[in-house]
């Protein structure tokens, strides 16, 4: 931690929300809307059809240890293991953090004063959030040139 004290909290959820945006695999809520939409337009008479998606649904969620705790390694950033899906992970102020990134990179400091004047934590929260986007990015490009 730095000298602002941004706690474990935010520095946990801030990598794993930035983690779930850059990553396919944790696009949980879109499949899971997509099953159930499929289960309830289903008009059909095969109910076996219709328990295999209810059965889907409910596995889905285990698979991917979705709200829940796995015994396995789900995912592991810097010195994070994380033994649930990222998708669960919201920080409370992440959009306003979010935002204050990218005015940040644009020169906007989001108090008045120079650099200097700016509560500590407000920068390390930047800080955290420019650092993981940056490695996500990095990391998303390298995949997709096969390294």
């Amino acid at each position: 931690m730095d000298i602002s004290g941004a706690s474990q909290f935010d520095i946990i959820t801030l990598k794993a929300e930035i983690r779930s945006l850059f990553s396919d695999k944790y696009n949980c809520e879109n499949e899971m809307t997509e099953l159930k939409k499929r289960l309830d337009n289903y008009t059909g008479d095969n109910i076996n059809y219709k328990n295999q998606l209810k059965e889907n649904i409910a596995l889905r969620k285990l698979q991917k240890s979705c709200g829940v705790v796995s015994k396995r390694l789900i995912d592991k950033i810097d010195n994070i293991e994380y033994y649930t899906c990222l998708c669960k992970f919201k920080h409370p102020y992440f959009n306003i953090i979010n935002h204050m990134v990218d005015a940040f990179d644009k020169g906007i400091l989001p108090f008045k004063g120079g650099l200097l004047d700016q509560p500590a934590q407000s920068i390390e929260l930047i800080q955290i959030v420019r650092s993981a986007r940056i490695k996500e990015r990095v990391e998303k490009e390298a995949q997709s040139h096969g390294k």
